[in-house]
This record gives C-alpha cells, structure tokens and sequence, in this order.
C-alpha cells in the first residue's frame, strides 16, 4: 500500500520546502533551487541526504521552520510538519514481513514495537524484489494522515544476511510485541497493553498468578532460569562497568538472556564465572574488542586475569557461545550501533 496521488503530491512539496528551507538558513551544503516532485533533484542525491540526516539530527531546526514561516503553511501543512517534529522515530528497523496493508517494521530497541509502514509512491515490497525479509535498514518513521510512512530515504544494510537463529528471534519477537501491543499503524497515540483472559482451572491458587521474580537487566528470561541467569548477569555487569562499555554491557546481557531461553537451556550447566568470561569474550570479539585503536581494547590475556581463568579456558567458552548463538562478525542483533553504522549501505529514495 501507498499514498494516493494528492497525498504523494503533499507530502513531497512539505518535506522538499522543509529540507530547502533549513539548508537556506544553516547552509549544510550549497545553495540549490527548491525541489519539486516529478522533477530530477537539483543537486547530488547525497547533497538532500546531507540536508536530511542533519535535520533529524537538529529536530529544533523544524521548530525554527515553523515559527519563521508559519505564515506561509496552510492549517493542514503546519498540523502534519507539527506532527513530524513531536513523532518521528530515527532508528534502525527490521523489515519482518509484507503484507497488503502495509511492511511490518521491528524496532528492537527499546521501546521494542512493530509499526505498520506503508510507501509513499510505491509500495515498500516493490523496492525489495530482490530481498527477502528480514531486512536491516536505517530510516526516520513519519506520521501522516493518520497512516505511518518514512521520510522517502531508508538505508539499507544489504552486505547482511540472517541465518536461522536470527531468523527465529525476530519472528518470535515480532509474534511477542504483536500480541502484547498490536501492529502500531499510527504515531503519537501510546499503545495500550492488548489485555488477555487468564486460563486457569479452578484448583489454581490465585497467588501464582501474581508472581514476579526480578531479574538483573531488561531482558525476558524464564521464571525457571532466573536463578542461574543472575549469576551469570551479576559478574557480567559487574566486568562490563570495570572493562568495557554499557553498550556492550546490554549486548552481553542480551546474549545471555538468549541463551536461557533455549530449550534445553545450556545454562543449566557450568559455573556461572565461566558462562560470564565466555559471553563478555565473544561479543567483545565479535565487536573488535581485541583491535588497539578502539578505546574498550583488551587483550585476551586481559579477560583471562579478570576473570581469575585460563585464557584457553576463556576463548574455548567462547567458541561454545558463538555456535549456540551463531555468532560472526557484524552479527547485528549483538553488534553495537557505533560498528554497524559503518557498514556498507545503499540508498533507496521517494
């Protein structure tokens, strides 16, 4: 699904008078003449993704187009660039599927929630022939006329591909956000929790149902692997804020979580101290924590004194991680935002 041809129409001379209209008074690249759709751009595509990547990045910039030319916009215009600027969404997303509606995008930070996207002058599934879900990119979410669309660039990562393991999580978390919020299909409303009946026979005790168990981390682990999770999360937490980084913190917190939802989980044996060298070492590796020029360098020889274990022993646990949770390079779903933003990437514009 797509705009329709007065919305396309709209939209493009909104967001065309905007980009235009902040490079005029911040001049992020040279002077060029105001963009109309239908129109060869009047400057190097990558010149307006400039414009672009820098507006977002300097959303009080939109404020200032507002109040300078508000004159100028028509009651519809300003609601709809008003809009933008209260709830755009700038991240990485995962196309998990497409349907007729609409592409259903996975955001995986928090907060995680699907969105329901649909295209601007073409559906979004046309510029993916090629490609099948999942797919990784990088674009800004927009509100418009109650439908959620993008700001006409995404960013593909097309030097990435997904075995099944990764394949597995993102349709088990889109399954999980899906029945816990619905398929959100318009910003700025907040989604309430989809509520469920409860199913239990009449012997249950009401008690049971008002359990919590509390967990180091924001992770979902399960109630029987909470007691050998936290261990492992404790001495994790605990090297991370001493060794290495939040982010890589969370990415580790993250892997493990992983693992203790396996069935059988491989958590249920070995000590806790090994479980936690072996993790903090293959997601460092995998996020060149051993090349010099980052500033979380450690050498393997590091790890090992830390961790009070042998270094054959620390990268051995590793290597069991990195087959359990089918681990490489640039494994985005534990790779940190600072790496994967250097990958390669194309454009896909309007």
């Amino acid at each position: 699904m797509n705009l329709n041809a007065d919305e396309i129409c709209l939209f493009f001379k909104i967001f065309f008078h905007l980009l235009w209209t902040i490079n005029e008074k911040h001049q992020v690249v040279d002077h060029f003449t105001l963009p109309v759709y239908g129109n060869p751009p009047p400057l190097p595509l990558e010149n307006l993704i400039k414009v672009r990547d820098n507006m977002w990045d300097n959303p009080q910039w939109i404020d200032d187009y507002l109040n300078d030319h508000a004159s100028e916009l028509t009651e519809e215009e300003r609601g709809i660039v008003t809009d933008w600027r209260r709830h755009f969404i700038l991240d990485k997303f995962i196309i998990v599927k497409h349907l007729a509606k609409y592409s259903v995008f996975l955001k995986d930070s928090s907060p995680a929630r699907v969105y329901g996207v649909i295209g601007i002058s073409d559906p979004i599934s046309e510029y993916f022939q090629m490609i099948s879900p999942p797919i990784l990119l990088n674009t800004v979410l927009l509100p418009f006329k109650n439908k959620i669309i993008y700001d006409s660039f995404f960013m593909v990562y097309n030097t990435i591909t997904f075995g099944p393991g990764l394949r597995a999580s993102f349709k088990s978390k889109y399954q999980e956000l899906k029945n816990k919020f619905g398929v959100i299909e318009q910003l700025g409303i907040t989604p309430e929790p989809i509520l469920k009946k409860e199913t239990r026979s009449k012997a249950q005790p009401l008690a049971g149902l008002t359990e919590t168990v509390k967990i180091i981390g924001d992770e979902n682990v399960p109630v029987a692997l909470v007691a050998k999770y936290n261990p492992i999360a404790e001495i994790i937490s605990r090297f991370c804020d001493e060794r290495l980084t939040d982010d890589l913190k969370a990415l580790c917190l993250r892997a493990l979580a992983k693992l203790a939802r396996k069935r059988p989980s491989p958590l249920l044996t070995g000590k806790p101290i090994t479980w936690a060298a072996g993790l903090t070492y293959a997601i460092g590796s995998i996020n060149f924590v051993f090349d010099k020029s980052k500033s979380y360098y450690l050498s393997g020889d590091e790890f090992a004194n830390w961790y009070g274990l042998s270094k054959k022993s620390v990268s051995s646990k590793a290597q069991d991680v990195k087959k359990l949770l089918n681990l490489s390079y640039f494994s985005s779903e534990f790779t940190i935002k600072d790496i994967l933003a250097g990958f390669p990437m194309f454009f896909r514009p309007f």
